[in-house]
């Protein structure tokens, strides 16, 4: 994209995370690159380089007697109602990946 539109990969990096500091001729040009290219930005490359996603999620699986037991991760609601049904279980959270707890606690679970 840099090169089909004249200017530094950093140019583009700016442009593509909504940076202000570009000129509105450099973004045109910029801009113009990315639709003859057909870009699409890679969302999942995106949120592990910012350590950050905002896509959903629901976790699936069960507490008992203060323990749990996770059964799954799943990216739909409907995948993740199966899967509660499936297992005689229920989803025990749900949101976005960038707030879950890498080991989260029965309680804090809502």
């Amino acid at each position: 994209m840099a090169e089909l539109a004249g200017v530094a990969t950093s140019t583009v990096s700016l442009h593509l995370t909504g940076n202000k500091g570009v000129g509105d001729a450099v973004a045109a040009k910029v801009q113009a690159a990315i639709d003859e290219l057909r870009f699409q930005p890679n969302l999942h490359a995106r949120a592990l380089r910012s350590n950050r996603s905002d896509e959903v999620v629901y976790v699936v699986g069960a507490i008992a007697k203060g323990d749990l037991a996770v059964l799954g991760v799943f990216r739909s609601r409907e995948d993740a109602q199966d899967a509660a049904r499936f297992h005689n279980s229920q989803i025990l959270w749900e949101g976005k990946i960038a707030d879950f707890s890498e080991s989260p606690r029965p309680g804090a679970l809502t």
